[in-house]
């Protein structure tokens, strides 16, 4: 199974458990090779001022 980590929800331990997943990822019929993601939250603005 791929692995989704919400740097959003919860900002601690991200490379920790990606690091985890994949020294623990055994291969499977639907997937081979581990595969992940961080899924992170960003502000845009058109200026930093604005975004802070």
């Amino acid at each position: 199974m791929a692995f989704s980590f919400a740097q959003f929800i919860n900002g601690a331990g991200g490379p920790a458990a990606v690091r985890q997943y994949r020294e623990r990822f055994r291969p499977s019929r639907e997937l081979a090779a581990p595969l992940a993601n961080v899924a992170v939250f960003t502000f845009c603005a058109d200026t930093e001022e604005k975004a802070q």
